[in-house]
C-alpha cells in the first residue's frame, strides 16, 4: 500500500491541499476559498476531513499531515503572528489537528513549504542556496542555504514582504508602514491603481467598481499606463530588497511563486533593473526562476516537511 501525507498550503486568499507520496507526486487535490469569519476553523477541519476521506477511499496509508501557513511559526508549530489571516493569530493549530484527526502534524510557514517543495521537485533541484519570493495576497519569503531550509533559532523568518521600502509609506497588515507588501502584493497594485484615479491619472481601461490583482494584471497586459506603472512601482521595491539580500548573503537565484508569478514578465526588466543599482559594484545579476510546481508547491513541500524533520533536503 502507497504511503502519503496531507500537505496544506494555507493561504489568505485560498486553501490548497493534497495527499502526497514521498517522491513528492500529487495524487489528489482540492481547494477552498480561505476566508477568516467565525466559521473558518470548522470549515477548515471539514476540507482537512474531506481529504482524509479520499486517502481511506483510495487505499492510501496516510502518515502525517503537513501544513504551511502565512505567518510565523515557532518551533513548537504555534502561529505568533498572521497579518493576513488574522484568526491563526496565537493559535496551536498543531496540537489542534493532531487532537480533531489523530495524526502527527507539523506546521510551518507556507513559504518555506513552497521552498521545500520547489528544492525537492522543482526550479531549486540542484541548486545549493537560493531566496523564494511568493507573490499573492501578501508578499512572503524563504530562504534555502546549503540544501537547506532556513529558521530561525525561536521562529520562521524571511518576512521578506515586511522589509520596509518607503518610511512614512502605506500602512500595512502588520502594523507598520512602508513594507513590501503594500506595493508588491494584490492588495497593494489594487491600492496603487485607486491612488492613481484619485489622483486623476488618465486610464485607458475600464476599470470596474470593485477591482482585484488580476484585474490590474489584465489591464497592464492591455497596456494601460497606470497599470503598467502600479507593476513597475512594485518591481522597483522588489529589486532594491532582492539586492538587500543578494549584498548580504551573496545568492544567484530568486525562484518568484504564488499566483503574482504570472505576472513575473511585467516587472523582470524592473526588478533586475533596481536590483543592479542596489547591488555591491561587480555582483552579478540573479537569476530569476518560475517556481516549477506552481500552485501545488506549497502543498508538496507541506506534505515532505514531515514532523521533527529539520528541513534538510
Amino acid at each position: 500500500m502507497t504511503s502519503v501525507a496531507l500537505g496544506i498550503d494555507l493561504g489568505g486568499t485560498n486553501c490548497r491541499g493534497g495527499l502526497v507520496d514521498s517522491s513528492g507526486s500529487l495524487l489528489f487535490r482540492a481547494e477552498m476559498e480561505t476566508g477568516a469569519g467565525v466559521d473558518f476553523f470548522p470549515r477548515f477541519e471539514s476540507f482537512c476531513h474531506k481529504v482524509l476521506t479520499q486517502a481511506t477511499a483510495s487505499g492510501l496509508v496516510l502518515t502525517h499531515i503537513g501544513l504551511g501557513v502565512p505567518g510565523v511559526v515557532d518551533g513548537l508549530g504555534r502561529i505568533l503572528g498572521a497579518p493576513n489571516l488574522q484568526v491563526l493569530h496565537g493559535v496551536d493549530l498543531k496540537q489542534r489537528l493532531c487532537d480533531r484527526f489523530g495524526f502527527p502534524v507539523s506546521v510551518g510557514n507556507d513559504v518555506d513549504a513552497i521552498a521545500a517543495g520547489e528544492a525537492r521537485c522543482g526550479a531549486g533541484r540542484g541548486i545549493d542556496d537560493f531566496l523564494v519570493i511568493a507573490l499573492g495576497t501578501g508578499v512572503g519569503g524563504g530562504l534555502v542555504l546549503r540544501r537547506q531550509v532556513w529558521r530561525g533559532p525561536i521562529a520562521s523568518t524571511v518576512e521578506i514582504g515586511h522589509v520596509v521600502v518607503v518610511d512614512g509609506g502605506r500602512l500595512c497588515g502588520c502594523g507598520h508602514r512602508g513594507c513590501l507588501e503594500t506595493y508588491a502584493s494584490g492588495p497593494g497594485l489594487v491600492h496603487s491603481i485607486e491612488l492613481a484615479r484619485l489622483g486623476g491619472e488618465a486610464s485607458h481601461f475600464m476599470f470596474p467598481a470593485i477591482i482585484t490583482g488580476p484585474i490590474v494584471a489584465a489591464a497592464a497586459h492591455a497596456g494601460d499606463p497606470v497599470a503598467l506603472a502600479a507593476f513597475a512601482e512594485a518591481g522597483r521595491h522588489l529589486g532594491t530588497v532582492i539586492a538587500a539580500v543578494l549584498n548580504l548573503l551573496g545568492l544567484s537565484t530568486v525562484i518568484f511563486a504564488g499566483s503574482g508569478v504570472a505576472n513575473l514578465d511585467l516587472m523582470r526588466s524592473t526588478i533586475l533593473r533596481s536590483c543592479s543599482d542596489a547591488l555591491f559594484p561587480g555582483t552579478p545579476l540573479p537569476q530569476l526562476l518560475p517556481a516549477a510546481l506552481g500552485a501545488d508547491a506549497g502543498i508538496i513541500g507541506a506534505a515532505l516537511g514531515a514532523p521533527g524533520d529539520d528541513g534538510l533536503l
